[in-house]
């Protein structure tokens, strides 16, 4: 098994936190109308989500992933097989 570089996992989930988007237009917005206090906890919401989705495939799919391998190569060929006999 190959292995995994982490500081290249935290450099781009970084990376995308800080990258312009949806979520900066909707924190600038929040700011202008409610207040830098309420920018502020959008701010951290954002943050927060964004460091658990960009974390969680890290931390529960790779090792789910890599115990669910004979099952999912098993949904994997009976999915052809249906699909054979389909056709």
């Amino acid at each position: 098994m190959e292995e995994i570089n982490y500081s290249l996992i935290v450099v781009s989930a970084i990376a995308a936190i800080a990258s312009p988007g949806p979520a900066t237009l909707a924190i600038a917005g929040t700011s202008m109308n409610h207040g830098r206090r309420f920018g502020g906890y959008l701010a951290a919401g954002v943050l927060t989500g964004s460091l658990f989705w960009s974390t969680s495939p890290l931390l529960i799919s790779q090792p789910y992933s890599i115990a669910m391998f004979g099952f999912l190569k098993f949904l994997d060929i009976v999915g052809h097989f249906i699909f054979y006999i389909w056709l």
